[in-house]
């Protein structure tokens, strides 16, 4: 971490409210003899502490996250992170109460939201005064505040937006080598780290869980917790640019021990109606004239196309081919027949269209369902995708912003304030922009509940003015400032929509 015109901090500071006042956003050089004490949230064996920077566009420094950590107050109201020396000096196990000598460390302050880091902290600056549990701490999604940043928080009343698969559905020849996936890999292609997953409350509000993919535990080839429970974690703000956008806050998770949620089980939710292909074995489509089979290359006219689950139909207006495409939500890296990817074969639905039909008026991805017989608090949409086929040239020129608008009549339609973006799956052989996707990125959006009870509702996906995906291997770029181009193709891949009534 850099700082810039360090200043000696020139009073003790001996508690957390003193030393944060003492912090600045270039950071701030504290005083000899200052010390706090507190207990250690993190955990030195997990490889899940911290994000892992990007350096460089096809390279990841993965000693951050040995060396990051986490300390609190008693009550738990205040945190700060801790970013060590070096990774041989973070060696705090979870629930000690230490005494740390800041002397010659530095203090930062970061801003929206506000949250503290003391970095340079070496072994012997470390006193063990013994173990405590952690003050139990549990909230809804909603309540999380900045005060709760870097402290160890209990989510309550949760499920994994997505139940099929792993902690870090990815397409494994990207991210970084484990046991998991070192037998199918291509040389130098440890590029990647970041990925996860979200959480949904039982209130309809959603939070990402950060995974890094050096952590071995992350795609175990069991299924994930399909009910309703706790999760805890380090409450974090980080970019995360390569998993959409995840919002100002996160929760990372030490390890599966800190999920409580029950392999079986209910949910908060009640599904209306799914396009989801995880089981389909014949590589179909269940199109509106008929079905469609072994559609693992064949692309054929786009037609609407029925749901898994529920009453409803699924298309594009703008014309193009489908088929069908990989997903990367295997439970297990080494799945059926193919070994190293964590594919499932035809899994997704990929539109092959031109990228300046989706900037005319009225391009949209078009939903239609029935949701007679259901009520509740609201509908929540969720949908998974992805652009491009893993190379340069089908990884811009695509609208790069979409928003969400729903109708009930199907022709006036009322937009969701909330945008999102659409990221190309990352590619090798040249440089790969900072915001490409190492696998398909989670969305979900409450819609209300007047769309509940009635016998059709329309939901439209659609571009969200007339910015483009650009390329960019510099940092400071981002993807969404390139131009409509008239030769650009474009494959806009969904791996699943779901319309579910929050109960």
């Amino acid at each position: 971490m850099a700082f810039a015109a360090l200043a000696a901090i020139g009073a003790r500071a001996d508690s957390f409210s003193d030393l944060r006042a003492k912090a600045t956003p270039n950071g701030a050089l504290i005083a000899k003899g200052t010390r706090i004490e507190g207990i250690v949230t993190s955990d030195y064996r997990s490889l899940n502490m911290g994000q892992n920077p990007q350096i460089a566009w096809n390279k990841t420094d993965t000693r951050m996250a040995y060396c990051t950590g986490y300390i609190q107050n008693e009550d738990a109201s205040a945190g700060f992170r801790l970013i060590f020396k070096d990774l041989y000096d973070n060696r705090i196990p979870a629930g000690s109460r230490v005494r740390l000598d800041l002397s010659g460390c530095e203090v930062q302050r970061e801003d929206n939201p506000e949250r503290y880091t003391i970095s340079g902290i070496a072994a012997e600056a470390v006193t063990i005064l013994g173990q405590s549990e952690p003050a139990v701490k549990i909230r809804h999604i909603g309540e999380l505040t900045p005060a709760d940043l870097y402290t160890f928080v209990t989510l309550d009343g949760v499920e994994f937006l997505s139940k099929e698969g792993s902690y870090t559905n990815v397409r494994e020849f990207y991210v970084q080598s484990t046991y998991i996936n070192y037998f199918k890999k291509p040389a130098d292609s440890d590029w990647f780290d970041e990925a996860g997953l979200y959480v949904k409350d039982d209130m309809g509000e959603s939070l990402f869980l950060p995974v890094n993919s050096v952590c071995a535990w992350r795609r175990r080839g069991d299924r994930m917790p399909s009910g309703v429970g706790r999760v805890s974690g380090i409450l974090v703000s980080e970019t995360l640019r390569r998993s959409g956008l995840p919002g100002p806050y996160q929760l990372r998770i030490r390890g599966v021990d800190d999920v409580d949620i029950p392999m079986d089980g209910g949910s908060s939710y009640e599904t209306i109606a799914e396009w989801n292909w995880d089981r389909n074995y014949y590589y179909a489509l269940k199109c509106e004239n008929g079905l469609k089979k072994w559609l693992e290359r064949l692309r054929i006219d786009c037609d609407r196309v029925a749901p898994d689950a529920g009453e409803g139909w699924l298309g594009i207006t703008v014309p193009g081919k489908m088929g069908l495409e990989k997903d990367y939500n295997s439970r297990c890296a080494r799945d059926g027949l193919v070994a190293g990817e964590g594919n499932r074969e035809c899994a997704a639905i990929v539109y092959d269209t031109k990228a300046l039909d989706w900037f005319q008026n009225g391009a949209a991805v078009l939903v239609e369902a029935s949701t007679k017989g259901f009520s509740g608090k609201a509908l929540s949409f969720d949908f998974t995708w992805l652009a491009g086929y893993g190379t340069a040239e089908s990884s811009a020129g695509f609208p790069a912003v979409w928003n969400v608008a729903y109708s009930i009549d199907g022709k006036s339609y009322i937009p969701v304030q909330q945008n999102f973006l659409l990221r190309p799956l990352a590619w090798t052989g040249s440089p790969v922009s900072y915001d490409a996707a190492v696998g398909y990125t989670e969305n979900t959006v409450l819609l209300p509940a007047l769309l509940l009870g009635r016998d059709r509702i329309f939901i439209r996906i659609m571009p969200a003015g007339r910015v483009a995906a650009a390329i960019h291997s510099d940092p400071s770029e981002s993807i969404a400032n390139g131009r409509p181009d008239a030769e650009s193709k474009f494959a806009l891949r969904i791996g699943k929509i779901s319309l579910k009534a929050l109960k």
